[in-house]
């Protein structure tokens, strides 16, 4: 079994997240997302119920949320080595359009 959990899609990401809240009703539409929980069970992300549409997270994939909000929530920290000595870009005119100018035919 895949065991490549490092790059996930949006939607799997955005399945996996609703499969961890417990499934509620009304969040996913259409049929993309039992593809995109297919794909995850095969990660080991999630178990599938064969009786039904139950599905839950597994402790792998309660793991792999709480590594992605981590960095997540780094990344979008601003870092001040980086930001220092950022000069705010100059406001530039706007180009003038051309005029319309009437060939002859």
């Amino acid at each position: 079994m895949a065991e490549h959990t490092s790059t996930l899609s949006g939607p799997q990401r955005s399945v996996l997240r609703w499969i961890a809240d417990g499934c509620p009703a009304g969040v996913m539409e259409g049929y993309a997302h039992p593809i995109s929980a297919a794909a995850l069970r095969t990660r080991g992300l999630v178990t599938i119920s064969r009786r039904g549409p139950d599905a839950e997270i597994t402790a792998k994939g309660n793991d792999f949320l709480r590594q992605t909000d981590e960095t997540e929530d780094a990344s979008r920290e601003p870092r001040a080595d980086v930001l220092e000595g950022v000069v705010e870009p100059k406001s530039f005119p706007p180009v003038p359009r051309p005029l319309a100018v009437s060939l002859p035919i």
